[in-house]
C-alpha cells in the first residue's frame, strides 16, 4: 500500500508500506479523509524529536475494510477514528484520563497515523458516524473533540462572553465549541484577512487583530473565558492575563516553546484560573470524542468551510507546504487517501 512518511527535517515523502497487520480486537480502515494541523507541521520540521519514517495524520476518518477477533463493528460502516488512547490500566486511564496517561499513543504522532491507503486501530477507538454526516467531516472531529474539551474544563456556560485568541482552525473551531457550551458572546483575533472573513462568517461577534486590540476594545471586566489557542513563542497567555476580567478563566490550548513569562503579579490580583486541556478525555457526562461525532450533524455547515483545500495522497509534499503557507489563504488542508 502507499503511505506518506516524514523524511529528513522540512521533507515527507510517499512509501509503499505493508498492509499493517491486525490484532484480536483491532480493525483495519480504509482512510477516506486526513486533517494537518500545526502538530504536525512541528514533526514536519523535527520540532518534536527525530519522526523519520512516521506516517503522520491524527484527524482520521475512514471505513472500516476488515476486523480482527472479538471485535463486533462490522466491516463498511463509517467512522472517525479517537488517535489517543492509554495503556487502558493505569489510575489515569481508570479514572477517564487516558490523555494523562504515561504510556500515551497518539496514532500519526508516536506511531503510524492516517495518511496512508489503510490503517489499523483498536475497535475502542472507533466511532460510527450518521450517514448524513461526510468523511471530511468526520475527521474534523478531532479538533472538534480538542475545543469540546477546552470549553467544558473552562466552564463556559449560558450567558458567558468568550474570547478566542489565535484564528488557526483550533481557534475558529473553538468558536462553534464556544457556542455550543452555551456562550452568548464570542470574540476572536485573526491576523489575516481570509481568518478574520471565516471568523465573521462562523459567528463571531467581534474580530480583532490581536489580544492588545481586544483588551482596549472589550476593557478588562467584560471577558469571562479567554480560550489561548496559539503558544509557540507568541506572547498571548500575557494578552489572556489583560483580557479576561477578574475571577475569570485562561483555557491553555496552545503548545508553548520554552518558557514564557506572564504578568504574574496580575494574574494573582485578578484572581484568575489558568487550566490547562490536552486532547481529549472520558471524565465527563460524555467522553469528549463522542459528543463531538454526536454533534457532527449538527455543526457540519459551520465547520466543513474550514477545509479549504484537498489533496490526494500522492500530493502529501505540497499538502503540507500549502498547510504551511498562509499566503495561499489555507486553513485546514485535507489529505484524501
Amino acid at each position: 500500500m502507499k503511505a506518506a512518511a516524514f523524511a529528513d527535517p522540512g521533507s515527507i515523502e510517499i512509501i509503499e508500506a505493508q498492509t499493517p497487520e491486525l490484532p484480536p480486537g483491532w480493525v483495519r480502515l480504509s482512510v477516506a479523509s486526513v486533517g494537518i494541523c500545526g502538530t504536525d507541521l512541528h514533526l514536519l520540521h523535527g520540532m518534536m524529536g527525530d519522526r523519520r519514517g512516521i506516517q503522520p495524520g491524527h484527524e482520521v476518518s475512514g471505513i472500516i475494510e476488515h476486523v480482527g477477533d472479538g471485535v463486533a463493528l462490522q466491516s463498511g460502516t463509517r467512522v472517525a477514528v479517537e488517535p489517543a488512547h492509554g495503556c487502558g490500566e493505569c489510575h489515569h486511564c481508570q479514572s477517564g484520563f487516558p490523555n494523562r496517561c504515561a504510556k500515551l499513543t497518539l496514532f500519526g504522532v508516536t506511531t503510524n497515523g492516517g495518511m496512508a491507503d489503510l490503517l489499523a486501530v483498536p475497535a475502542q477507538c472507533l466511532h460510527p458516524i450518521a450517514a448524513d454526516v461526510s468523511m471530511t467531516m468526520a475527521a474534523l472531529c478531532e479538533p472538534l473533540a480538542v475545543c469540546l474539551r477546552a470549553a467544558r474544563l473552562a466552564d463556559i456556560g449560558p450567558g458567558d462572553r468568550v474570547a478566542i485568541l489565535g484564528a488557526g482552525s483550533i481557534g475558529l473551531v473553538a468558536i462553534v465549541a464556544a457556542r455550543a457550551a452555551g456562550a452568548e458572546e464570542v470574540y476572536i483575533t485573526a491576523r489575516h484577512p481570509h481568518q478574520q472573513a471565516l471568523a465573521q462568517a462562523m459567528g463571531a461577534d467581534r474580530v480583532f487583530a490581536n489580544g492588545r486590540d481586544a483588551a482596549a476594545a472589550l476593557g478588562n471586566e467584560n471577558v469571562d473565558v479567554v480560550i489561548e489557542t496559539v503558544g509557540g513563542e507568541a506572547d498571548t497567555l500575557t494578552e489572556a492575563i489583560y483580557l479576561a476580567r477578574p475571577g475569570g478563566t485562561i483555557a491553555m490550548l496552545g503548545a508553548f516553546a520554552g518558557t514564557p513569562e506572564v504578568p504574574a503579579f496580575v494574574f494573582m490580583a485578578k484572581e484568575l484560573r489558568l487550566v490547562g486541556s490536552n486532547c481529549y478525555g472520558h471524565d465527563g457526562p460524555h467522553g469528549d470524542f463522542a459528543l463531538a461525532t454526536q454533534l457532527a450533524q449538527k455543526y457540519q455547515d459551520d465547520l466543513l468551510p474550514l477545509v479549504t483545500h484537498t489533496f490526494a495522497l500522492d500530493q502529501v509534499a505540497e499538502a503540507f507546504a500549502t498547510a504551511e503557507d498562509k499566503s495561499t489563504r489555507s486553513v485546514k488542508v485535507h489529505v484524501q487517501p
